[in-house]
């Protein structure tokens, strides 16, 4: 491989030890691909300096990118994964590294449970608010029942089911007036 003067495509992936984690990962590798050439950088922050408790999230860095990077590259670039471990507000660190590298995406894991605001944590927000570079929020798909969440008609689902999405509304909801909708 030629040694090439572009810089890479610099991806920070912001994580703690949820089973999040090894989805943030994989978003993370998939925009690496589609960046190619790419660094990754997996940071982690501790709440405290504790030696044993930073020993720890760094075995669980290494763990989750040395499982992802058996996994193979599928024909494509090897991965350059960076692992960071810090200390401190993860806030703040998270903002620390997206300057020092310079990043040009941060992926960050979204809440897992719904809380007061279960759309962003108190962290996500800080963070969305500080950093220059273009924000992906990932979390679990959850499409249970929800306050916000439109009330669908019966029918109409059905025969979005039915049709495999080639039709989406009822005859009731299909006719002059509604919203329309095409498959190409």
């Amino acid at each position: 491989m030629q040694p090439t003067n572009e810089r890479p495509f610099q991806i920070v992936a912001a994580m703690d030890v949820s089973p999040l984690a090894n989805q943030l990962l994989e978003q993370a590798v998939a925009q690496a691909h589609a960046h190619e050439p790419s660094e990754v950088h997996l940071l982690t922050v501790s709440a405290k300096d504790e030696p044993s408790t930073n020993e720890m999230l760094q075995r669980h860095l290494e763990d989750l990118a040395h499982r992802r990077l058996r996994a193979g590259a599928g024909g494509r670039a090897p991965l350059r994964l960076k692992l960071h471990v810090r200390p401190g507000d993860a806030a703040d660190e998270i903002v620390n590294l997206v300057f020092e590298v310079e990043a040009d995406l941060l992926l960050i894991g979204g809440p897992t449970s719904k809380g007061k605001h279960p759309h962003l944590s108190k962290v996500t927000t800080l963070v969305l608010e500080r950093v220059p570079c273009p924000v992906i929020v990932t979390r679990r798909p959850d499409y249970g029942p929800h306050p916000l969440r439109a009330k669908q008609c019966p029918a109409c689902v059905a025969v979005r089911a039915e049709s495999n999405g080639e039709r989406w509304f009822c005859e009731q909801h299909s006719g002059r007036g509604s919203v329309t909708s095409s498959v190409l």
